[in-house]
């Protein structure tokens, strides 16, 4: 071999090649084929559902990368690419800036910690395959979705490191942000920089080699997307990583953009037309469809921004994303459009390329090559092609892969050294014809052919891969197949060491039960591991003996189940038999198609399921439903499909239930929370709603506030004033309003009320305060008369005479009425036109203008009158009626949200606490009960399973010492023998049902058969030999016979085999050749004294086959003769080995028959005594099944009869017991019980010892629930509580944030109705008409609770009154105002009840600053933003002020000024009044709505945080509980399950039979005289009664009854006895009744101790009771059995068989003559 070359042997192939070194690959390919090689796997149908997901998810990216755009002049996304462009991650730009560089160094370490792990994968891959093969896996996946799902998301992830744009400042920044790329630290952005462009580069490296090696080409079940050639999908990958860097870096080239993306979709898709690089039309027609979407959406959506490039109207951005819209949506269906046209031209191209024709029928006939019609093939491309017809059911036929076959081998007869053109035809033979020998051989010639590079990456992976099928199989299952048989061999010997420490130390003196557990868990698991592994592999090696071998040894090591591991070893002889009997030809060589079968047992079906179609006719339809049937016969097939599995289905439904049951729980939990959550939004909707309705109902106290004072106003504008009232001479802002200004506002405000009312029933549903009709309202009548001349008021009207109230009348009313009528008399005031009159202005131009509006004045006067003290009352009363309502919603939400959630919670918990607390309990029960029961084995069962144990290993170490390896191989064959060892301790040998082939003389061995005798038979004839030596010496009168032994140089030599060689059969027949006499045939009888007489009519045989040992000399063989009769002259025998007992069972290694003998076998044909082996294999076998039949069927009525019998047995034993205590009266001593009549003070004594040592033992017996048990419910538990503590606390927490919301809002919306009072008393100030001054100015409202006034005080004209109202009503406005923002407290008392007593809290200290103390410009509301603009709107103060806390200091010292001031000559123009009445009007009144507004947008905005809150809280609880689910619940029920499979497993592993009775009347106890043996038989069912009814757990009187019952019959068997004694006057009666009186009266303690509650004092008189009558049945009553005269016990023998005939002919059971005589 070359210094620059490795050979990678051919494996497999069968052709020979005159040079060896041409299919050897050089070292340099090598290395590089040896690092990707991890990532080559032919995965033989792919999993469809994974298939669909990736591609899928990439048209899913390639969608979103159409719509991908950056605007050029804003450089962003646009909005429609922002928000799909989180599907390819292209959005995440403006999100990620901060942190490219870490995003950029994540990407680098990604690819590099990628390419370190494929590396040492390709390192450590034969290691790794065969013991972690799950991170071969893993790291596929993790390439493949590199280079497919995530390509363009990573591509995208990196791109936006360096995706800059240039800023009007000349400044880099990245693109959408306003981060510079290259600031003030520019470092970490090179770095960045750097680490993305070394990260794309790998990335496409990796990208170009993965695509170049790594795709699946197998035709036929590599899936959608397998392909002949690895060519489309490198161009598809690089075309795809160029167009998105296209998208991303074309930007201000669209037209270049256009070109490319469109250019790449057309290409591909002719590209897919002209060449189809799938073998599937699906997987062409999605590639199709991907590209041709991708195309039509690019060309539509460059023409939509084309179009929107042109659009220059205002609404642009809109007109633009409609038109982006319809690009899309036009392009959309363009796409889907013209694939749905492409899958027919697909369709028609496929087809077009088959070399069929137009029928669909062959060019030629495959089977005549002479005339061979087909094309010249020049394109060797075209010939895959050609033959993708077989890819249709229809013509996967016999003829078409025959046609198939010759298309290649015409193609390769011109191309004969087309490496690509070979390796498809290798692929079609190995996967179409099953021919994988000579697709071998065709890829071996493939590889001399020199194939390009990639090629040669995939022959490399085959040569690595392919070796013998059917055996161990490739080199990677070969490698895992070795790595789990090692590791089931080490958890099998861990399994059985642990057992071995299990059982010696339960047979310790003081045994440690702290380890029980321990070493069970230990057995239980590994032997479980172990089992699992054998079982796995046996569904893809049923074929591997070694495998059967070992699983056969576990079995019997742990649970020492014989019956399955000869059902298993069974299996591995028949195995071995077919595989020998295969192999050898007549010539003694190898059939080649013979080795092709056993390497591939599949190979051929298809091809001869084609001929036999072929041949007989049969349909195609009908074959395929043949081989499928085959198929599914032949899958099944499997040993552990036999066996059934690994069984545990009691604990898997356990488990699946278990499962089910806490998972159903959980979800109910989660739906509890999710019920409460719902709950919880649902009322704090509502409540938010309230606080809506709230602030509405406060601008209605407003507005009803203020109608008093415009009222006023508008008529001092016509009394007054004439309604010639005008700016003032300043042009500033004066205290009274112009009336126009005035009437707008009476409008608005009458408007404002009429809605709020007409809605009250809808706002709220407490309407109580507005239905009811407690409202005191006056109505007046106003006249017009004489002004006297001490009107205390200057008038610019100069008219004579004016309205005044003449009377006035009380009225009951509703608040609705009321507030009704308010807006009806302010709507009417408001649309009042004055009109001229003829009166002149004195001193002045023009006239005086008045109302001709006939109830203007009374209207005026109820608006003055009412308002401010009446109405406002009950409106106010109303008000904190509803805020009671909204804050006890609040509340409501709480109340509700914890009920839902506790109750649901709490029933969902307690179940969940049941369940875990009564499986708990039943696990620790039944865990207890198991090793209670451990505790009752005798030591010597326990120590017999250490003596096998013990055993076994010597049997293995022996097997080493005799050169056995445990490995198989087709050459080497034996005879097995299954040796069992029966209750005496006698060991019997059966020879096995299987005939014995060697390859030699496999002919002799198939006419040989096995002679099968019972060992009482062969005792008879042949006799027992004390020494090897004795059983030579028969032999030596034959001298005509030739005995070729061993190498022995005396008999003697035999004695030093190993002892277990001699005890275990293997033993040596030599063989015997002598010639054939004619002589008479005569039986060989040996042992009884007499000379063999041999006579003979043809050949005969003598092989020695060992027996059972003499008792005098237990180590000598026992040899008997063995006649072959029927055999050709002068034939002799080898030497056959007898395989010991570990050899049989478990696949020891027998001596080949070439080390013994070298003879050699002439006479039948090879072929002949093949056919006879077969036949007589058949027949036994089909012997054996009816055997088995027939056993199933007696087996069956056998069990059908001993129910009946059980049944009749109860009924009969339940008569007798009703018979015996018919009285229900009868006494201890009646009944047979008797106390302390016999001294027993030892043997009670030693009872209650072993009672306080075995209570000891139970009081120490470890407990299964563990603290790693308790805890995983306690955590599981724990989780929920905590869950629902969590939910609770945030919920009260957030309740409590906005519960006081509606006070705070209140108190801040009244504010306004009190501003609007002060306002209202100073324009009565600065106006104290006469007019509006009722009758009768005394009157008080009782329900008042104004601290100003409580009557009509305000309409008094006495200015010093009028003006201390006015300051008093300054007041309550300051104090209301502390108590809002600061609460309650003795400085915030503002004097009246209802705001006193309410509790406020004190605002936030930010909701305090925003618009108290914030510098601002102007305090108006949105809708008044207008008034912003006129600087002096508040007179004498200059704008920005320092919020409402500034204003309102400066109204309490302006009014403070005008009590120190001479306040009487206060008028309309006066500097004071102007700025409180423009502060009042403008920013003040405004300012504190917009505080309201802030209160009530802040509430709400707090409920919506809550609901936000409370939803992801609840959504984390649930998935933090599901969690819980996962983790802990699904420990517990693995825990669970475990402990209770440990604890089924232990009974298993203890040395009992389920079969084997407690108690039995053994044949030793027998007298032989019936009544008595009957009446002791009595006694044993009784007490096996009381067993049952202990382990039945009855109740306490249903054991009492049968304890009585056992008590009974024992008395009366006694008596009997007693009597029986007495009348024969048997000499050792006394002893014989002092024994009978001991054994009732230590029943009686028995009884009493079973009665207890005590398990141990229970479970020591079960013990005692086994044992209490053994001695005395044994002893002394056969002893008394022995005077009994034989003649009357045969007497009693024939009246009782008399007794069985007449009963048995009453009833008609007799049958035959042959059943008679059985009878």
């Amino acid at each position: 071999m070359n210094d620059d070359s490795k050979s990678v042997s051919s494996v497999g192939s069968t052709g020979h090649f005159n040079t060896l070194n041409q299919d050897q690959f050089k070292r340099r390919d090598v290395a590089i084929f040896s690092l990707f090689f991890p990532l080559s796997k032919q995965t033989k149908h792919p999993n469809p559902a994974w298939e669909w997901t990736k591609f899928v998810l990439i048209s899913l990216e390639m969608f979103a990368l159409t719509f991908f755009r950056v605007n050029p002049t804003t450089h962003e996304q646009t909005m429609i690419s922002s928000g799909i462009g989180f599907l390819d991650l292209s959005s995440l730009q403006k999100h990620l800036s901060p942190y490219f560089t870490f995003v950029s160094i994540g990407l680098f370490a990604y690819i590099i910690l990628l390419l370190l792990f494929l590396l040492i994968s390709a390192i450590l891959h034969p290691k790794l395959i065969g013991t972690q093969p799950w991170i071969i896996t893993l790291v596929r996946a993790l390439f493949e979705l590199t280079v497919t799902v995530l390509l363009i998301p990573l591509i995208n992830l990196a791109i936006h490191q360096f995706d800059c744009h240039i800023g009007s400042d000349k400044v880099v920044y990245f693109r959408g942000t306003t981060i510079q790329a290259f600031g003030d630290t520019p470092i970490p952005n090179v770095v960045g920089f750097v680490l993305s462009v070394a990260f794309l580069i790998v990335l496409f490296v990796v990208l170009v080699m993965y695509h170049l090696f790594i795709y699946q080409h197998n035709p036929k079940y590599g899936g959608l997307f397998s392909a002949p050639t690895f060519t489309f999908q490198l161009i598809k990958a690089v075309l795809l990583f160029g167009t998105v860097f296209a998208m991303r870096t074309l930007i201000a080239w669209p037209f270049w953009r256009f070109v490319v993306t469109v250019g790449v979709s057309v290409f591909l898709v002719l590209y897919i037309f002209t060449q189809l690089p799938f073998y599937h039309l699906i997987g062409n027609y999605l590639s199709i469809v991907q590209w041709t979407v991708f195309g039509s959406l690019r060309a539509f959506l460059e023409l939509g921004y084309l179009i929107s490039g042109f659009i220059t109207s205002s609404n642009a951005e809109v007109v633009a994303l409609v038109v982006t819209i319809v690009s899309g949506v036009v392009g959309l269906g363009c796409g889907i459009g013209l694939s749905l046209l492409f899958f027919k031209l697909l369709q028609k191209q496929t087809r077009r390329r088959w070399l069929l024709t137009d029928d669909g029928m062959p060019l030629t006939d495959a089977d005549d090559t002479a005339n061979n019609f087909l094309p010249k093939m020049k394109n060797t491309r075209n010939v895959e092609p050609a033959v993708r017809f077989l890819q249709h059911k229809q013509f996967k036929t016999y003829d078409y892969y025959q046609y198939a076959d010759l298309i290649y081998t015409t193609a390769l007869k011109k191309h004969k050294t087309h490496a690509e053109l070979q390796f498809h035809y290798a692929n079609f033979l190995a996967v179409y014809r099953k021919n994988h020998v000579k697709a071998q051989s065709v890829n071996r010639t493939a590889r001399m052919s020199s194939p390009p590079f990639p090629l040669r990456f995939v022959l490399f992976c085959q040569s690595k891969d392919q070796s013998q099928r059917g055996g161990a199989g490739n080199e990677m299952a070969n490698a895992q197949f070795q790595g789990q048989i090692g590791k089931a061999e080490e958890m099998h010997e861990i399994a059985k060491n642990a057992m071995r420490d299990f059982f010696s130390n339960l047979t310790a003196p003081n045994p440690k039960l702290s380890v029980i557990p321990t070493l069970l868990r230990m057995i239980v698991e590994n032997e479980a591991k172990a089992r699992k592994i054998y079982e796995d592999l046996l569904t893809t090696h049923p074929q591997s003996t070694q495998l059967l071998r070992q699983y056969a040894a576990l079995l019997l090591d742990i649970f020492n189940d014989e019956d399955m591991a000869d059902i298993i070893l069974h299996r591995a002889d028949e195995i071995e038999e077919d595989s020998t009997s295969t192999l050898p030809t007549a010539s003694g060589g190898t059939d080649p198609q013979a080795a092709v079968q056993v390497m591939d047992p599949n190979a051929h079906l298809d091809e001869k399921a084609s001929r036999i179609s072929g041949a007989s006719g049969m349909s195609g339809a009908a074959m395929r439903r043949k081989k499928k049937q085959k198929k599914k016969k032949r899958g099944g097939d499997t040993l552990v499909t036999e066996l059934g599995g690994s069984g545990a289905t009691d604990l898997k439904s356990l488990k699946n239930k278990l499962c089910l049951a806490l998972t159903l729980q959980h979800f109910l939990m989660c739906i509890s929370m999710a019920a409460g959550l719902a709950v919880f939004i649902v009322l704090a909707n509502t409540y938010s709603n309230d606080l809506t309705t709230l602030r509405e109902v406060l601008r209605l106290a407003e507005h009803t506030g203020r109608s008093s004072m415009l009222a006023l106003a508008l008529f001092a504008n016509d009394v007054v004033y004439g309604f010639t009232y005008d700016t003032p001479p300043d042009g500033k802002v004066a205290a009274l309003m112009r009336a126009h200004v005035v009437q707008q506002n009476l409008v608005k405000s009458g408007a404002y009320i009429t809605s709020i009312v007409t809605r009250i029933a809808d706002l709220t549903s407490y309407i109580d305060p507005w239905v009811s009709p407690d409202v005191d309202v006056y109505d007046f009548t106003m006249e017009d008369v004489a002004i006297t001349t001490n009107t205390s008021f200057p008038r610019v009207d100069s008219r004579p005479t004016q309205p005044m109230v003449t009377s006035q009348s009380k009225q009951r009313t509703t608040l609705s009425e009321a507030l009704i009528s308010i807006a009806q008399k302010e709507s009417e005031m408001g649309k009042t036109v004055p009109v001229p009159t003829d009166e002149p202005i004195p001193g002045g131009s023009g006239n005086y203008t008045k109302v001709e509006y006939v109830t203007f004045t009374r209207d005026m006067a109820y608006l003055v009158n009412n308002s401010p003290q009446g109405i406002m009352n009950a409106l106010k009363r109303a008000i904190f009626s509803y805020m009671d309502e909204t804050t006890d919603e609040a509340d409501l939400i709480l109340k509700v949200y914890l009920s839902v959630l506790l109750g649901t919670s709490m029933l969902v918990a307690s179940s969940l606490v049941i369940v875990y607390a009564v499986m708990t309990m039943k696990m620790r029960t039944k865990r207890r009960r198991a090793l209670m029961d451990l505790l009752e084995v005798p030591k010597p069962k326990l120590q017999s399973v250490i003596r096998r144990l013990i055993t076994q290993n010597n049997d293995d170490s022996m097997t080493g010492t005799l050169g056995g390896n445990g490995n198989e191989t087709e050459d080497e064959e034996g005879e097995y023998a299954k040796v069992s060892e029966d209750e005496g301790g006698v060991r019997e040998s059966e020879a096995s049902d299987e005939t014995r082939r060697t390859e030699g003389v496999i002919g002799v061995l198939n006419v040989m058969s096995e002679v099968h005798r019972p060992v009482s038979q062969s005792f008879n004839t042949l006799p027992y030999f004390d020494s090897q030596a004795q059983s030579l010496a028969l032999l030596q009168p034959l001298s005509d016979i030739t005995l070729d032994m061993p190498s022995f140089s005396n008999p003697s030599d035999f004695n030093h085999l190993p002892p277990k060689h001699h005890a275990s059969h293997s033993a040596i027949m030599p063989s015997l050749s002598f010639p054939a006499p004619n002589h008479t045939t005569s039986q060989v009888n040996i042992g009884d004294g007499k000379s063999p007489a041999i006579g003979m009519n043809g050949p005969f045989s003598f092989g020695l086959q060992p027996m059972r040992s003499s008792p005098q000399s237990p180590q000598a063989p026992n040899l008997f003769l063995q006649s072959q009769a029927d055999l050709p002259l002068s034939h002799s025998l080898s030497v056959v080995q007898m395989p010991s007992q570990k050899n049989s069972m478990l696949g020891g290694r027998q001596t080949p028959l070439s080390h013994w003998s070298s003879m050699s076998v002439l006479g039948m044909g090879q072929e002949k005594m093949n056919e006879t082996a077969q036949l007589r294999a058949e027949a036994k076998k089909r012997k054996e099944e009816a055997k088995k039949m027939k056993e199933l069927e007696e087996e069956k009525q056998r069990k059908a009869e001993e129910k009946v019998k059980a049944e009749e047995e109860v009924r009969r034993r339940k008569e007798e017991q009703a018979a015996l205590l018919s009285s229900g009266k009868a006494t201890e001593e009646q009944k047979g019980f008797v106390r302390n009549v016999v001294e027993d003070d030892k043997w009670e004594e030693k009872m209650e010892m072993d009672e306080a040592r075995l209570r000891d033992m139970h009081m120490h017996l470890p407990d299964p629930v563990t603290k790693g048990f308790i805890l995983v419910m306690v955590l599981d538990l724990s989780l929920g509580l905590l869950m629902l503590t969590a939910l609770i606390v945030v919920a009260v927490v957030m309740v409590l944030s906005f519960r006081t919301s509606a006070v705070n809002l209140t108190m801040s919306g009244m504010r306004s109705s009190v501003l609007a009072l002060s306002e209202f008393l100073l324009i009565r100030f600065l106006f104290p008409l006469a007019n509006v001054t009722p009758t009768d100015p005394n009157i008080t409202f009782d329900r008042s609770t104004n601290p100003v006034f409580k009557g009509f005080e305000h309409t008094s004209t006495d200015r010093d009154l009028l003006f201390a109202l006015f300051a008093n009503s300054s007041d309550y406005f300051h104090h209301l105002h502390l108590r809002t923002h600061y609460g309650a407290s003795e400085d915030t008392i503002v004097g009246d009840p209802l705001y006193d007593e309410v509790q406020v809290t004190r605002l936030s200290t930010l909701e305090n600053e925003m618009t108290l103390l914030r510098l601002q410009d102007c305090l108006m509301e949105e809708e008044e933003n207008s008034m912003c603009d006129v600087v002096d709107r508040v007179f004498h103060i200059d704008f920005p002020v320092f919020g409402l806390s500034s204003l309102i200091a400066q109204m309490r010292f302006y009014v403070w000024m005008m009590e120190q001031d001479n306040y009487q000559q206060y008028d309309n123009l006066h500097p004071n009044p102007r700025f409180l009445a423009s502060a009042f009007r403008f920013d003040l009144r405004s300012g504190l709505n917009k505080l309201t507004n802030e209160i009530r947008d802040t509430a709400k905005s707090t409920v919506s945080t809550s609901e936000t809150v409370m939803t992801i809280l609840t959504v984390a609880a649930c998935v933090i509980f599901l969690v819980g689910l996962f983790v802990f619940a699904r420990m517990w029920v693995n825990m669970l399950i475990q402990t209770n499979e440990e604890s089924e497993k232990l009974m298993d592993l203890l040395p009992i039979s389920s079969d084997e009775r407690e108690m039995e009347l053994l044949p030793s106890m027998l007298t032989g005289y019936q009544p008595m043996d009957q009446a002791r038989q009595k006694i044993i069912e009784a007490a096996l009664t009381v067993l049952e009814s202990i382990a039945k757990n009855d109740k306490k009187e249903e054991l009492a009854t049968n304890l009585d019952f056992l008590m009974i019959a024992t008395t009366q068997a006694f008596t009997e006895e007693e009597s029986e004694m007495l009348k024969r006057d048997y000499e050792h009666t006394e002893h014989h009744t002092r024994e009978h009186l001991l054994i009732r009266q230590r029943l009686t303690h028995i009884s009493d101790e079973m009665k207890k509650k005590d398990t141990a004092s229970v479970r020591i008189a079960i013990r005692h009771l086994i044992r209490l009558f053994d001695k005395h049945f044994t002893d002394d009553d056969v002893q008394y059995g022995n005077i009994i005269p034989a003649e009357e016990k045969t007497t009693m023998q024939n009246e009782q068989r008399n007794e069985e005939w007449e009963e048995a002919e009453d009833v008609g059971e007799l049958g035959e003559p042959g059943q008679v005589e059985g009878l």
